[in-house]
């Protein structure tokens, strides 16, 4: 998050960043992590197009090179609309994609949970339980704008059975 790929002006540096990604990667592989979470969030949030093409492009490469581990996923934790984070989906277009869902980060941004599931639901592989004050920093959970009873009943309703982290 600290210094996204997607940022990086050259070529060289990008690629440093992903083979030290791919480094993570392997590295959970060999003692049975199942996911890494890639957070483009707050820093390394995606800003325009040419990010999200150059942040595509790198993830795609990431998850083709023959020596990256095919029994870890990637999980996203984004920040942007729902629907911008389901088109981004269909771009990557692999189960070794999902989305790490973060209660916090969507109330500070103002999203409804409903909106969000129908959007991307099915591809959340993790949560993260923590509130946020709309637009603001992290709060005491239930003195937030988190709706935490909406994520809760659309979890269920997909019969959710993932982990859970609280951030609180």
């Amino acid at each position: 998050m600290q210094a996204p790929f997607h940022r990086e002006r050259f070529a060289s540096a990008r690629s440093a960043l992903l083979t030290d990604a791919q480094r993570v990667i392997q590295a959970c592989s060999e003692v049975g992590i199942g996911f890494v979470v890639l957070p483009i969030v707050d820093h390394g949030a995606i800003h325009n197009e040419r990010e999200r093409e150059v942040f595509t492009a790198g993830v795609c490469d990431l998850l083709n090179q023959p020596s990256t581990p095919r029994d870890v996923r990637l999980l996203l934790e984004c920040e942007e609309e729902p629907d911008w984070i389901s088109a981004l989906l269909k771009q990557l277009a692999t189960s070794r994609i999902g989305i790490n869902y973060d209660t916090g980060n969507s109330a500070a941004r103002g999203y409804d949970p409903v909106v969000e599931f129908a959007a991307y639901g099915s591809m959340i592989a993790n949560v993260h339980i923590k509130d946020r004050e709309l637009t603001g920093m992290t709060v005491p959970l239930g003195s937030g704008a988190a709706d935490i009873d909406s994520v809760f009943r659309e979890l269920a309703r997909l019969d959710y059975r993932g982990r859970y982290i609280l951030q609180t």
